[in-house]
């Protein structure tokens, strides 16, 4: 969530930016820029990108999860032997 004391001008971000670079270093927080009040960039570091993409990582494999586990329960699902044979049969093998 953005917090709305985070919000700044790029113009601000330029004038400042050493201040800037040390909030987001001390806080892992994201910053919104804006141009013309219209919001344009969100600025954060570098280890708070990393652990937003992990975070989405984990989201979507528990997703992927419940799809499958869905599917098995739905009888969409083949056994290990019987899909090994579609396999084989669907290459020519």
């Amino acid at each position: 969530m953005i917090d709305l004391n985070n919000i700044h001008s790029l113009t601000d971000f330029l004038r400042n930016h050493r201040a800037h670079v040390k909030r987001l270093r001390e806080t892992e927080t994201p910053e919104v820029l804006t141009v013309n009040g219209t919001p344009v960039l969100v600025l954060q570091t570098a280890h708070g990108y990393q652990a937003l993409l992990d975070r989405l990582e984990y989201a979507e494999n528990v997703a992927g999860l419940r799809r499958a586990y869905r599917q098995v329960q739905e009888g969409l699902s083949l056994d290990f032997q019987s899909g090994v044979a579609e396999i084989r049969s669907k290459n020519g093998l």
